[in-house]
């Protein structure tokens, strides 16, 4: 009984872990300096609520090149996560969150924050181009709810 209790446990914590990881979803349109994002940089992720389990996915796309070809993207890493609420932890996809240029990444936020209120989720990338080596931020908004049951809207502007 102790193991068949002790199986189960595991193969849940397998599952549990495996919602964890984000899927790499479609190449989105890259702007003029080289990237997109879906959601689109500067907008809010879903609402959270403090107590309450919370999962969101962030896909990112890098070209190949910008500036008519005059520069060449040849990868990008996420090096940190800024700004996540008590409770929350992210994970990459792939794992050590590099990808080359003309590729996709995944970043998911997941866990059950702790404290309510409006946070600034910043990305931050190392981006390795044909004229060497550079950084680039990216913000969302993020609302995480009292656990009263209410919740409101916030228009998340920087």
């Amino acid at each position: 009984m102790k193991k068949l209790l002790l199986s189960v446990a595991i193969l849940a914590s397998g599952f549990q872990q495996l919602s964890a990881q984000c899927v790499i979803g479609p190449a989105c349109s890259t702007n003029t300096i080289g990237y997109c994002a879906v959601p689109s940089e500067n907008t809010a992720l879903p609402n959270g609520t403090a107590g309450t389990a919370y999962s969101t996915d962030i896909n990112f796309t890098i070209a190949t090149s910008v500036m008519g070809g005059m520069i060449t993207l040849t990868d990008a890493t996420i090096s940190a996560v800024n700004g996540l609420p008590a409770g929350l932890t992210y994970s990459t996809n792939p794992a050590n969150g590099n990808f080359p240029g003309g590729a996709s990444a995944c970043l998911n936020i997941s866990g059950t924050p702790t404290v309510a209120g409006i946070y600034t989720v910043a990305v931050n990338f190392d981006i390795n181009t044909s004229m060497g080596p550079t950084n680039q931020t990216l913000n969302w908004g993020l609302l995480i709810n009292l656990a009263t049951g209410i919740t409101s809207e916030v228009l998340y502007k920087l």
